[in-house]
């Protein structure tokens, strides 16, 4: 027998012969903290997995990143020259006011979405325009435009949702909106 296993068993003996209680205790601690422990993580488990949100305000995050690159995208590609030749070729009905159109209405409404201002009667527009990008442009193919398809349904989720509690429209709703 090594020296380290005599210690062990010298150790064991005393806490078993003397301070049997003390171990019973401490075990129980043991399982309650345990018991404490998986009760918290299957109420986190619980929550992660409901259908209620776990993060409400995370909305607000989705909707400015939505607003910065639609206002990014319309920003680079804001060759207006080329895109009125590009709907001139395709026959697109007002060519010039269409290109104005909706270079305006996508660069607005990034805008627009980024602060939550207008968030309801931005989106129709946001809609409208990505629904003739994807006619126009992708010939009607969505499989084919999948970026203007992904802002189509993020501008209908902001529609049927609202801008949330962290935008100007909820501020000026609260400051304005209600009668005291």
């Amino acid at each position: 027998m090594t020296g380290l296993q005599r210690i062990h068993n010298q150790l064991l003996m005393y806490v078993i012969g003397e301070n049997l209680h003390l171990v019973t205790l401490n075990l129980q601690l043991f399982y309650q903290c345990r018991q404490t422990v998986v009760y918290h993580c299957w109420k986190k488990m619980k929550k992660l997995f409901s259908s209620a949100g776990v993060w409400p305000d995370g909305l607000a995050i989705v909707r400015f990143i939505t607003g910065w690159l639609i206002f990014r995208y319309s920003w680079e590609l804001f060759q207006i020259g080329g895109l009125i030749d590009f709907l001139t070729s395709k026959k697109f009905p007002l060519p010039v006011f269409s290109a104005y159109a909706a270079k305006l209405i996508e660069l607005l409404g990034g805008i627009c979405l980024m602060l939550g201002l207008f968030t309801r009667w931005v989106t129709p527009l946001l809609m409208i325009t990505m629904a003739g990008v994807i006619y126009t442009v992708h010939n009607g193919k969505i499989y084919e435009g999948e970026h203007p398809l992904l802002f189509l349904f993020l501008f209908a989720i902001f529609f049927l949702v609202g801008p949330g509690k962290w935008s100007v429209d909820h501020w000026v709703m609260n400051k304005w909106g209600r009668k005291k």
